[in-house]
């Protein structure tokens, strides 16, 4: 759904990355949904 969304708004054009929760399977808090925005981003989990 958020992806259509972000698509048909042409949001897209403006976005580097959308992440989508569903790919993963599970939901905010869990954890597992942080580790795909650092492993997406590219990003350090761990702050300096």
């Amino acid at each position: 759904m958020l992806a259509s969304g972000v698509r048909n708004s042409q949001l897209n054009d403006l976005l580097n990355v959308v992440l989508l929760v569903e790919e993963v399977g599970v939901f905010k808090p869990a954890p597992r949904v942080y580790q795909l925005a650092v492993e997406r981003l590219g990003v350090s989990a761990i702050l300096p």
